[in-house]
């Protein structure tokens, strides 16, 4: 078996995390709302990517500073604002896959540099403290996290070295390809199991709904389907996020959903467990359930009643 990096034993080695928010096709989120994922509203305050700031303290709370980057490209949108602890990089050759696109960002780093990669298009509620500690002790060259219910949680901890594995042309992706040719090379891959409820994929607005309830500490289950008004204008409960700057008419109902910075949402108008993103609007009268709403206030599926065009 090849020796282990001194890196996966030792916290003293330089720690990098890299949010990959970049890839040939964005989360389909994303495409609905024609923004990228990491500027929607979990909260009225807290952003996708506070989420994400705020999950690396637990890192910081441990001592265990670093570089930050956001790796960037392919179709999916850049993040309007990466708050100033990312450093962004754009991914601006042919499409490599994530692995690949890894690589090529972190090419110049010590060998023994400690990576934390992160799936940007997600809500983390894990102690990345926590994580990056069992790696050092179980002495891996790759540990791989997932959820409680055995989940991927898009989270992946490694030396630098680990990346050799990967060409310098062409693709590849982390789990089925990259993870498979460490195991086949001998090294030790480990699995760390997540606390509850770990990190929430945001790939869809059924996924993004959930979350929501997640930072609210509402029990997630199946996707909200009471239809009763519970408009909660400034909370972080469970039931609607009116985000900074969100005009809603006093006559529209708002149940189980988003309505994003800058969104506006007119009178009479019903909007039931969607998601209307950021500067979009929603006519009067207009009806939009299980839907997102996007550029230029188009959502699908929509019924209109009596909309004012």
């Amino acid at each position: 078996m090849t020796p282990r990096p001194a890196a996966a034993q030792s916290p003293s080695a330089p720690l990098v995390l890299v949010l990959m928010a970049g890839g040939f096709s964005p989360p389909p989120l994303g495409l609905e709302a024609g923004c990228s994922v990491l500027d929607l509203h979990l909260t009225r305050e807290e952003t996708v990517l506070d989420r994400w700031r705020s999950a690396l303290s637990t890192l910081d709370r441990a001592g265990l500073t670093g570089e930050r980057m956001c790796l960037c490209g392919g179709s999916t949108p850049v993040p309007q604002t990466t708050l100033g602890f990312l450093r962004t990089i754009m991914d601006r050759s042919d499409y490599r896959g994530p692995a690949g696109a890894l690589r090529d960002a972190c090419e110049r780093m010590a060998p023994e540099t400690t990576i934390i990669a992160a799936e940007a298009a997600r809500c983390c509620l894990a102690d990345l403290g926590q994580m990056l500690a069992q790696h050092v002790r179980s002495e891996a060259d790759a540990t791989v996290a997932r959820n409680a219910d055995e989940s991927p949680s898009g989270l992946y901890v490694f030396s630098r070295a680990m990346l050799d594995e990967v060409p310098h042309v062409g693709f590849m992706d982390l789990k089925e390809q990259w993870l498979a040719r460490l195991v086949a090379k001998g090294r030790r891959v480990m699995v760390y199991e997540l606390a509850e409820p770990g990190s929430l994929p945001l790939r869809t607005r059924t996924d993004f709904l959930r979350a929501v309830r997640a930072c609210a500490g509402v029990e997630i289950g199946p996707e909200p389907d009471s239809l009763e008004p519970r408009v909660l204008r400034g909370s972080r409960c469970a039931a609607s996020i009116l985000c900074e700057g969100a005009e809603v008419a006093p006559s529209a109902v708002i149940v189980d959903s988003v309505v994003s910075a800058g969104a506006r949402v007119g009178e009479g108008a019903l909007v039931a467990r969607s998601i209307v993103g950021p500067g979009c609007i929603v006519r009067p009268g207009q009806t939009v359930v299980d839907a997102v709403v996007g550029p230029g206030g188009r959502a699908e599926p929509v019924t209109l009643r009596g909309a004012k065009r």
